[in-house]
């Protein structure tokens, strides 16, 4: 398998391990980051997008930037920044969710097909739809802060590997006692 970081290497883009899939990472702006955590799935054509900032306080939304001898010159590149976007741990992407800049999304979220995220999506939240908006929650919010607490994705390789079937499992109350006794 051919993980993330391996297959991305971008400046201002940070990747955490175990983290698969390739998305499509579309910057107009520079000096905006991405960073998306450990143990994410991404499939395909999931987008992270970098553009789309238009002022819309202002009588007129179009870019000008000033006047040249060919007449109004949009912004360059190098003229405007976008707005840094993270990404939790162990999310999963669907195919063709596309993902604005400024946004946060919490660690276990799932985010659905065909998907646009315009704000923050709470931890263990699935949200579907254009606008995405929050369906449900994976879990309690007990068990999501039990989660939280034992954040299982910055473990050691060997606890990962060791409790893997607990992990795996839906049994989050006997992960978070075998964490209490054996890892915490």
């Amino acid at each position: 398998m051919t993980y993330t970081k391996d297959a991305i290497q971008l400046p201002d883009t940070y990747i955490g391990d175990y983290t698969y899939g390739v998305p499509i990472i579309d910057r107009l702006y520079l000096g905006c980051k991405l960073t998306i955590g450990k143990f994410c799935s991404i499939a395909r054509n999931v987008t992270f997008a970098f553009w789309g900032k238009h002022q819309m306080g202002d009588i007129s939304t179009y870019p000008f930037c000033g006047f040249t001898e060919y007449g109004w010159r949009p912004v360059t590149r190098t003229e405007v920044f976008g707005e840094d976007t993270f990404v939790g741990n162990d999310v999963w992407f669907a195919s063709n969710a596309l993902i604005l800049q400024g946004v946060t999304i919490g660690d276990g979220a799932v985010i659905g097909a065909n998907s646009i995220v315009a704000s923050n999506v709470r931890p263990y939240a699935l949200v579907v739809g254009n606008p995405a908006r929050e369906v449900r929650r994976r879990f309690s919010d007990e068990n999501i802060n039990k989660l939280m607490e034992i954040q299982w994705w910055n473990w050691s390789y060997e606890n990962i590997n060791k409790y893997l079937q607990l992990i795996s499992s839906p049994n989050i109350a006997e992960l978070y006692e075998m964490w209490k006794n054996n890892i915490k």
